[in-house]
């Protein structure tokens, strides 16, 4: 016959105390093991969402706009601050002259690249917190990556923008042609991709100790 006294009749731990948002996005906690029959009943909230705030995927299209937007006004200042750079490949003679400036720009473009790779994360992390959701961190990031490739697009259009001059042919002939949409959308989809999975990389290091992953 078993100890009423025993130490197995008591936890080794605590009971975690896990909690949930309501509609009215108010926060409540409650014990696992004391409130078990009223998780499993029907919630008399239809707006409860079990450990999910609300209004998730409306918060990581905001982030994910404003990310978008700060990753174009981060490769514009980039551009505009080397300026001279781009005006001095367009008019250099001398072949080692102009490769040797084709290098110094390739350079001002992979900066701007990752400085979109670390935007993507930080809002993917921010995303995290806020949303929880893993997802709402790629839709984020998705976002923001089809902003930045729309904004680049729409700046080889602008005349006298640096670097246009040595591009302007390539994208004429791209967009002229019969699949130059369908490119333009291959792009477009790219960039969204590519966004998106740095951004989930971000809502996974934001949530990969929150309770709705770690589970029991």
């Amino acid at each position: 016959m078993r100890d009423s006294g025993s130490e197995q009749d008591y936890p080794l731990r605590p009971p975690r105390r896990r909690y949930g948002y309501r509609g009215n996005g108010r926060r409540y906690h409650f014990n696992e093991e004391e409130d078990e029959a009223a998780v499993d009943e029907p919630a008399e909230d239809e707006d409860f969402v079990p450990l999910l705030p609300p209004g998730g995927t409306q918060k990581a299209l905001i982030i994910g706009a404003g990310a978008g937007i700060l990753c174009a006004l981060q490769s514009i200042a980039i551009t505009l601050f080397n300026a001279p750079t781009y005006q001095a490949y367009d008019t250099a003679t001398q072949q080692a002259v102009k490769q040797a400036l084709a290098f110094t720009t390739l350079g001002y473009a992979v900066l701007t690249f990752f400085g979109s790779l670390l935007i993507y994360l930080i809002a993917g992390f921010i995303t995290g917190k806020v949303a929880v959701q893993r997802r709402c961190g790629f839709l984020e990031g998705f976002v923001a990556g089809a902003i930045t490739y729309l904004a680049s697009f729409i700046t080889h259009y602008i005349p006298n923008y640096p670097g246009n001059q040595h591009a302007a042919a390539g994208v004429g002939d791209v967009g002229s042609a019969s699949g130059g949409l369908l490119v333009i959308l291959i792009l477009l989809l790219l960039w969204g991709l590519i966004g998106g999975l740095v951004s989930l990389l971000g809502a996974w290091l934001a949530t990969r100790r929150h309770p709705y992953y770690v589970g029991d």
